[in-house]
């Protein structure tokens, strides 16, 4: 898996041998042998995607990271879809979020010491990359396989979704998923939860870890579905190895360079994606825009991190102001979890704090005859299942479905504004501008206050 070593190359093998024993000590060292630990500590190899030739040095791995993010800028200035002055503002957020996004899942994870972090994924107005969904808790960790791991919490999920998925990659093309199930069925002390990680033999583990993978990525996702009376679930994760085993909490250069490689392939990567995925949402919708595709669970869709029990149905819709789409679907036979929401062209997803950009089964209106009726307006159309696509003329539409039977594609209609009323059952009830101001306002402290602002 490559270089391994934790402290810069010497030419003098004494000096190397005195430093290790000055920090770790003999004990130390002992012990990491006993585990099979090389007494340099661990560090991340270089990931498996990417160029062959690999930089060696920190300023070499330096510079080919900062020769990615302009290659992912220039690169999505080509697309067609940036003729349009604001699908083209959009775009130019990318390659900044894509740094962001690489130094959370790549640069700053410790694998001795890891932290279920809320932050790279799903934070709602700086990281919204990869289309989150706005009722979704989404924590993700990255262990080394080699390690063993804990993760705990004093309760059960209240939730319908609360979901583990583990990795060996993270939106690099054919990654592998070791493992999948709810977190609700792990117990805990006390009736809360607990299971363990790590590579065979080293325990009684409930998921096994590749110890020839250094950088597994795990990720959680846990429905919210009523943003004011449900928070996320306490969970904490430990490496459960020894102290003296972990090594420096720094990260030397051979370390640092390492990460900068996966750092370098994830902005690659992300960008080929957030260009690719309106494109492969309009096939799949027959190459119209404004209708609805169907998207069932695939082996390709795993391989690229993609939810085994997650059915999509995505529209790419272009609605300028003056026009609205009306929404309306049949809701499936069963569901655990089901929720609508907006994005821009380049997989982001909409401001959901301020602005109604998503619904789910509990803050949306199902008409008498159960079904769902929505409409995608820059104009408040007066009813209570309003989607607004904010500053995105253009953009995607995605309706989630979590453990579904017999979902169905969504019917769709670009009308005036002025003539929504006509193209809605007379039942619908009216939305009063001060139920709007209260949705809105009930909306905006529910999201604050789960990410803690």
């Amino acid at each position: 898996m490559g270089d391994r070593r934790e402290n810069p190359p010497t030419d003098d093998p004494a000096v190397t041998a005195f430093s290790r024993r000055a920090v770790l000590g003999s004990a130390s060292l002992a012990a990491m042998a006993a585990v099979g630990l090389p007494a340099e500590g661990r560090t991340a190899a270089p990931h498996k995607a990417g160029a062959v030739s690999k930089p060696r040095t920190y300023a070499q791995a330096w510079r080919k990271y900062l020769d990615a993010l302009e290659q992912a800028r220039a690169t999505i200035m080509t697309d067609p879809a940036c003729a349009d002055p604001k699908a083209r503002d959009a775009a130019l957020y990318l390659p900044t979020q894509m740094g962001t996004a690489s130094f959370y899942m790549h640069l700053a994870p410790h694998m001795g010491h890891p932290l279920l972090n809320r932050i790279a994924v799903g934070e709602p107005v700086g990281l919204n990359w990869g289309m989150p969904n706005p009722d979704f808790d989404y924590r993700f960790t990255y262990l080394d396989g080699r390690r063993r791991y804990r993760i705990y919490g004093p309760q059960k999920s209240t939730a319908a979704f609360f979901d583990l998925i583990a990795f060996n990659g993270y939106f690099v093309d054919n990654t592998k998923t070791y493992f999948h199930g709810a977190l609700n069925d792990f117990n805990g002390p006390g009736g809360g939860i607990e299971l363990f990680l790590g590579p065979p033999g080293s325990g009684q583990n409930h998921v096994t870890l590749d110890p020839s993978e250094p950088h597994n990525v795990l990720t959680i996702r846990e429905a919210l579905e009523d943003w004011q009376a449900q928070q996320p679930t306490p969970l904490r994760i430990e490496c459960v190895d020894a102290p003296e085993t972990l090594g420096p909490f720094l990260y030397p250069e051979a370390d640092l360079v390492a990460r900068l490689e996966r750092a370098t392939d994830l902005v690659g990567a992300t960008i080929k994606r957030s260009m690719a995925a309106y494109k492969e949402n309009l096939d799949v919708a027959g190459g119209k825009w404004n209708a609805f595709g169907l998207q069932e669970p695939s082996a390709q869709r795993m391989k690229n991190n993609g939810h085994p029990e997650h059915t999509m149905s995505q529209c790419i819709y272009d609605v300028p102001k003056g026009q609205s789409l009306v929404i309306e679907l049949e809701m499936p036979a069963s569901v655990v979890y089901w929720g609508i929401q907006m994005a821009d062209l380049w997989w982001r997803t909409t401001d959901y704090v301020w602005h109604q950009s998503s619904l789910n089964r509990k803050n949306a209106y199902f008409g008498p005859d159960g079904l769902f009726r929505a409409v995608v307006s820059h104009e408040d159309p007066g009813i209570q299942n309003w989607l607004d696509p904010v500053d995105n003329d253009k953009g995607a539409i995605l309706i989630r479905n979590y453990r579904a039977k017999g979902v169905r594609v969504a019917k769709t209609t670009l009308v005036p504004s002025g003539q929504v009323r006509q193209h809605l059952p007379a039942d619908v009830p009216a939305f009063m501008p001060e139920q709007r101001r209260a949705q809105i306002a009930a909306r905006t402290d529910g999201a604050l206050r789960r990410f803690g602002y």
